[in-house]
């Protein structure tokens, strides 16, 4: 009998905890009716009058995951689909573009979304904004660091055959001063892999969010939190699925509206110094003057020709094809062989001519002073994606972990899933 009053409090308890789960499932039947609008609406608007129209576009590498002809049961997948493609869509070996996502029927197939424009086996086209353009840096470095690690270490050696001093050497390495150099192209190059592994991951996340958030996580959590010694864990895995379904995706849509209203297009200044060491050769009879005059107008040229041709096109934000102007060219051999062959191909006998002009050591074709020039301009340009794609991702991360803790301790969950809170 004595036991009565506390039975007679948890049933009450279990009661309310009852009622507060109905309670935040219909809320979150609610939320998700209106999210699908709000959502719509968002993914076709802008935060600034001043930013181009941009088009809501989806990724061929995603077709299959958020489906047009479902737009109308969740018109939420515009926003999905359109910070999937503000982050970049996989290359293509064939370059195919696609359609305004508002101008396609709901019944439409998928693959009448795309458009054949050409084909070649050692070029693909990125659509996108993000990871096209660190893609291309990433390859324009490796490649560039490819030659210059191969000059930087080139050497000639010679042993002396007598015992008593075989351990002495002469040893000769004309181009030993780039070694510097080619030590912080790798470092670069690192730091622009790291940028491209974590924009592939962000895309995964989210295909990942759009098809199991709801489907898998938000019943589990419901299901967890009607039984009592489970019920901070079902809490906290509802508040997983609501920051990642509904947070997530909009801090993506605000780094987007963040690049377009800070005319990022001016980062566009790349340019692929592997394919222009060519250039560096000393012409017949031409002075020191005259070479340096003659390789730094041709780098102007070639730097303004790859402004107009590649990545978002300076001051075209009024044309009519949105794929010209969010689009990038990056290196995609079809296979290892190709990859060998072209590098080896357009590289080794602008190599060797280098390596074996050792009398125009203290000549204009030492290209120490070429590679110095090419680095700094490359790590200007590739540093600020690089940092630009690091604060989009710490913008992400702070508003999703912060809305995460704030709904996790509201429903009664825990706030802090594997120290994620500790983050910030």
């Amino acid at each position: 009998m004595t036991n009565i009053p506390a039975i007679k409090a948890f049933a009450k308890q279990e009661l309310y905890e009852l009622a507060a789960t109905i309670i935040i499932v219909v809320l979150i039947a609610g939320g998700l009716a209106a999210y699908g609008e709000f959502a719509k609406n968002v993914a076709t608007s802008k935060l600034l009058d001043s930013q181009p129209n941009v088009p809501i576009m989806i990724c061929e590498d995603s077709a299959t995951v958020y489906k047009m002809n479902t737009i109308n049961e969740r018109p939420q997948t515009l926003l999905f689909a359109n910070v999937d493609w503000f982050l970049g869509c996989m290359p293509l070996e064939k370059d195919k573009y696609v359609k305004n996502l508002m101008e396609a029927g709901p019944d439409e197939d998928v693959a009448s979304l795309y458009e054949l424009q050409w084909d070649d086996k050692d070029t693909g086209r990125s659509s996108g904004v993000m990871l096209g353009h660190m893609m291309n840096i990433y390859v324009g470095l490796f490649s560039l660091e490819f030659m210059l690690g191969t000059l930087s270490t080139f050497g000639v050696s010679a042993y002396l055959p007598e015992p008593l001093i075989s351990s002495i050497s002469l040893d000769m390495a004309p181009n030993a001063g780039l070694t510097p150099i080619s030590e912080a192209m790798i470092m670069i190059t690192d730091l622009v892999g790291m940028g491209v592994g974590s924009i592939v991951a962000q895309k995964v996340l989210l295909q990942f969010v759009y098809t199991s958030a709801l489907a898998v996580f938000l019943p589990l959590g419901v299901g967890f939190r009607a039984i009592p010694f489970l019920r901070k864990t079902g809490a906290t895995l509802i508040a997983i699925a609501l920051v990642m379904y509904f947070v997530y995706p909009m801090s993506i849509w605000i780094n987007e509206q963040i690049y377009f209203s800070i005319g990022a297009d001016e980062l566009i200044n790349w340019t692929n110094y592997h394919s222009l060491l060519d250039i560096c050769k000393p012409g017949a009879g031409e002075s020191q003057s005259e070479y340096v005059e003659r390789v730094k107008g041709q780098l102007i040229e070639f730097e303004q020709e790859t402004k107009e041709t590649t990545g978002v096109v300076l001051g075209a934000w009024d044309g009519s094809d949105p794929n010209s102007k969010y689009s990038v060219d990056v290196q995609l051999p079809a296979s290892q062989g190709n990859a060998l062959a072209d590098a080896f191909g357009k590289n080794v006998p602008i190599v060797a001519k280098y390596m074996i002009n050792f009398e125009g050591i203290t000549g204009p074709i030492l290209p120490t002073e070429y590679f110095f020039e090419a680095m700094v301009d490359e790590f200007t340009a590739s540093m600020s994606w690089f940092v630009l794609n690091l604060l989009f991702l710490a913008n992400s991360i702070v508003i999703s972990i912060t809305m995460f803790k704030d709904i996790s301790l509201a429903i009664g969950g825990e706030p802090r899933v594997f120290g994620m809170s500790k983050l910030i």
